[in-house]
């Protein structure tokens, strides 16, 4: 059954900037890269992966290799303001984790958000900064082989500091949206099958394609279920549908270079197969 948000982004205008604007906002967003990445090389960290200060930092949650810590008040150093850090790995290449994270859509972040589970209800595009180009499509300093390093911190005014009880509620709460951080390299499979589908003009999945690029049936014990998320006929609600696929289908999928597929939706508009197909 299709997802239907209480949308109410529809009645926000195109956000309206002047090149100048465009300039300061991307002078800033280069800033904060470089304030983060000299932030995350002063954190000290222990043997395991987590801040060594462990009177200043608090773990509250915990998946695989990813870890969220919660900012504790100390007697030396009092709390401005609450705030939440992750720290991890996740086993898949920096493309493809940033294949998942771009969404040049309203409609290709209703379908992100919807698999990797960041609790966010309602958004909407108001306007592209910088738009991918093909020779640099996810706007990359460097990439690894097998595992992508991630670092997010987050400050948080809840407007209530009476509320201790309140506050650390709210704080669990978006610690456990913080977690759809481990799902982008999945998500960025999804994005990847969904436009393998498409490419293959919409055929049924228990089909598999060959070298020559023909298609042909193959028998249940070399399929496997997955569960496909896409946008609804209303273009609005977003949808999860169970496909058949083969398993060498799916190697494939997984293998395929995220940024030939990129490149490819650069060459069709800028439109992401995940959000039309």
């Amino acid at each position: 059954m299709p997802t239907q948000p209480h949308r109410l982004s529809h009645l926000l205008n195109p956000l309206q900037c002047t090149e100048q604007d465009n300039t300061m906002l991307i002078e800033l967003a280069e800033t904060l890269v470089v304030h983060n990445i000299e932030q995350f090389s002063a954190l000290e960290l222990g043997k395991n992966g987590a801040p060594a200060n462990k009177n200043r930092w608090k773990e509250v949650k915990k998946k695989e290799g990813t870890k969220i810590f919660m900012e504790k008040a100390t007697k030396g150093e009092p709390l401005e303001m609450p705030s939440l850090m992750l720290l991890g790995t996740v086993v898949g290449k920096l493309e493809d984790f940033m294949y998942a994270v771009v969404a040049p859509s309203t409609e290709v972040m209703g379908v992100k958000s919807a698999i990797i589970q960041d609790g966010i209800v309602d958004c909407k595009v108001l306007h592209e900064v910088v738009t991918p180009t093909m020779d640099d499509p996810f706007n990359l300093i460097s990439s690894t082989a097998s595992t992508v390093q991630m670092y997010v911190r987050g400050f948080f005014d809840l407007n209530d500091d009476k509320n201790e009880l309140g506050n650390r509620a709210t704080m669990n709460g978006i610690a456990s949206h913080w977690m759809s951080y481990s799902r982008k390299v999945e998500c960025a499979q999804v994005k990847k099958l969904l436009w393998t589908m498409h490419k293959n003009d919409n055929r049924e999945s228990i089909l598999s394609l060959k070298d020559d690029g023909k298609l042909s049936v193959v028998c249940s014990r070399c399929s496997v279920t997955k569960t496909v998320t896409m946008l609804a006929p209303n273009r609005v609600s977003v949808m999860e549908k169970k496909r058949i696929f083969c398993v060498q289908c799916i190697t494939d999928v997984t293998n395929t270079d995220a940024l030939r597929i990129t490149r490819e939706e650069i060459l069709n508009g800028g439109k992401q197969v995940a959000a039309y197909y």
